[in-house]
């Protein structure tokens, strides 16, 4: 975990309303950043990724390895925001959502085994 190329993956349990996640989302990621330069924000609510997108910059994410990661402002770490398909909330139209939007990415359990 020293390592400055090791991914970090945040899981963040639901503790109250989405802009409270996205705060706390935000100082785990501020905290991080300086030490990890690739971090991953996993949440199954759309909304609290959504809410996210504000502390990454106005800037598009690029793309890497089919991707969509976002530079930090001020940084050179990447945070990716990934919507899982598996979530007891979802639904097509979230998973719509989420592959049309350049800041996020859905991906399947699968996936993330692999």
């Amino acid at each position: 975990s020293g390592s400055p190329h090791t991914p970090i993956v945040l899981l963040v349990p639901k503790i109250g309303d989405e802009e409270s996640q996205s705060n706390m989302i935000e100082t785990i990621v501020e905290q991080y950043h300086p030490t990890n330069k690739m971090i991953s924000v996993v949440h199954s609510s759309l909304e609290v990724l959504k809410r996210c997108k504000m502390f990454l910059g106005e800037d598009p994410p690029g793309v890497w390895g089919g991707v969509g990661r976002c530079e930090l402002p001020n940084s050179d770490a990447k945070v990716t925001l990934i919507f899982p398909k598996w979530a007891e909330n979802m639904s097509m139209t979230h998973d719509n959502d989420a592959e049309m939007d350049p800041w996020l990415n859905s991906i399947s359990e699968r996936s993330l085994v692999e």
